[in-house]
């Protein structure tokens, strides 16, 4: 992976979909730093310095999520909003990917909108097969 290439930070609260997505961005090959509430944003936020890319849960607290979106919009750095279908968009993120979203789909939208890849590898074990053919949070490996 370059050096110069910026981790991504995931801020997001149900833990099944945190790891979905953790597991398939760090199997494409991108540095990513997870975090389920604002708090343990702020401390990921200490240790990695500025992120290249936030993919940032539309269901934290409002507050919470607002002194987030706020803080990457002054520092410039492009957020991705996670949102269920029923949960009210606000101005500020760069796009929003809404729940349950096709592994393509964040493919895509991390490639457009985040810091560049490094060589795909998986780093979570082994899981017998590969991941996706569906929606974000399956693990079922159809062919690697």
């Amino acid at each position: 992976m370059p050096a110069h290439a910026l981790p991504i930070l995931l801020v997001e609260s149900h833990l099944e979909v945190l790891a979905s997505i953790l597991d398939a961005l760090e199997f494409e090959g991108y540095r990513v730093m997870a975090a389920r509430s604002e708090g343990e944003a702020w401390k990921r936020l200490e240790g990695m310095g500025r992120p290249g890319l936030v993919l940032l849960d539309g269901a934290l607290e409002e507050a919470g999520r607002a002194r987030l979106l706020r803080r990457f919009q002054e520092e410039g750095v492009p957020v991705v909003l996670l949102a269920a279908n029923d949960e009210p968009l606000e101005p500020g993120p760069r796009a929003v990917l809404r729940k349950p979203f096709h592994l393509d789909t964040l493919y895509a939208t991390v490639a457009a909108h985040g810091p560049p890849r490094g060589a795909p590898r998986f780093t979570r074990g082994n899981r017998d097969a590969g991941f996706f053919p569906g929606e974000c949070g399956s693990f079922v490996l159809s062919s690697l």
